[in-house]
């Protein structure tokens, strides 16, 4: 089986049991409408294209040469109300390590309830499920929340004996200075 993620019209194709995505330019002769994932069986797949962009291409595209707001072991990008995480280069203890992602609201009124005592809100991951690979390249988006923010704090931690650990860690502090 396999399923895509849509964003700026383009689609990444993951197929499971692969670490490997592919990104095309999608067209109304591709399968579905990208409103919606489809989830086929193998013998659904549709055949790979020769059109096919890199990795490099797509992040090229995705993030217009901006600077990355953090540099650190995965350059992070903001675009629009998206984190565009990415790495060349990237290893198992990059997909292994467990994300923290805090945001800081405006108003702490926005914040979900149990958040609210707390000030911050946490958005922690973990790359599978929400990131992909293509070659040694390694990209994860990870949608804001709708609240306004003025803080974003953001990194990779490991547990090891003593608590956590960051391997990296970085700040984008939003606000109109």
């Amino acid at each position: 089986a396999f399923s895509r993620d849509c964003t700026g019209g383009m689609v990444a194709w993951t197929w499971a049991g692969q670490e490997e995505t592919a990104v095309v330019p999608w067209t109304r002769t591709s399968i579905g409408f990208c409103a919606s994932a489809v989830v086929l069986p193998h013998d659904a797949l549709p055949p790979v294209r020769a059109a096919t962009l890199t990795m490099g291409e797509y992040l090229a595209d995705r993030v217009g040469g901006r600077r990355p707001a953090i540099e650190s072991d995965f350059d992070v990008h903001l675009v629009e109300n998206t984190l565009v995480y990415a790495k060349d280069r990237c290893g198992p203890d990059d997909v292994d390590a467990p994300f923290f992602l805090h945001v800081d609201p405006i108003e702490p009124d926005d914040l979900p309830g149990p958040r609210r005592e707390h000030g911050f809100d946490n958005l922690d991951f973990r790359f599978a499920g929400r990131g992909a690979r293509f070659g040694g390249t390694c990209v994860v988006e990870v949608p804001l929340p709708e609240y306004g923010v003025t803080v974003i704090w953001t990194g990779q931690y490991v547990v090891a004996e003593g608590g956590y650990h960051h391997r990296w860690a970085g700040e984008i502090r939003l606000g109109s200075d």
